[in-house]
């Protein structure tokens, strides 16, 4: 014969697997029910898994977005390649020991690569000196099939000795070319 103490064990226990298997079945069907209609994040990914996407993009709080076509598309991955490599190879420090080139290598045609890793060579300063580059508009100035050409206008602050001097705005035009299905750059130069 159980104990009372027995009985209110077996009882409670039930009570709480049975609120357990309630909570589990509607974070359950609460997780698919989001993966089914989500909307834009914050980074302005979109979902591709529901039959009605494209009704969630025309509904966005009531604007109507446009698809890219496969060159808006291509444009803007070009726009953005030229972004990060800008960014990159004129983002560094004499700290750094020239990994602001080294991080650009795999973004650039074998020609340009071996003109730009020539400044490895040289001897960093003994002072530091530091310059962050950011991109702050982007703007293609001509497109081909195989090549095109990007305008970056950025903003480029210096440091030395740890304490920032000046900040200048700068444009680069960036050389891209289409090397098979793939683009890199193949030339840059600060205006």
């Amino acid at each position: 014969m159980m104990t009372l103490r027995a009985r209110i064990f077996i009882i409670i226990s039930l009570v709480v697997f049975f609120v357990l298997g309630i909570t589990l079945l509607l974070i359950v069907n609460k997780k698919q029910t989001v993966g089914e209609t989500q909307t834009v994040k914050e980074e302005g990914v979109l979902p591709v898994n529901g039959a009605n996407t494209q009704t969630q993009i025309n509904n966005l709080n009531g604007m109507q977005v446009k698809p890219l076509s496969g060159e808006e598309a291509e444009k803007k991955a070009v726009g953005q390649l030229a972004k990060i490599f800008v960014e990159r190879y004129n983002t560094y420090s004499t700290d750094n020991d020239f990994q602001n080139i080294k991080e650009v290598e795999e973004l650039c045609v074998e020609s340009f690569w071996a003109k730009i890793s020539v400044k490895m060579k040289v001897a960093p300063s003994e002072s530091f000196k530091g310059v962050t580059t950011k991109v702050i508009g982007v703007e293609i100035s001509d497109w081909q099939k195989t090549s095109a050409k990007v305008i970056l206008q950025t903003a480029q602050t210096e440091e030395k000795d740890g304490v920032a001097t000046a900040t200048t705005y700068t444009n680069f035009e960036v050389s891209l070319t289409k090397v098979g299905d793939k683009w890199l750059v193949d030339g840059s130069v600060g205006k």
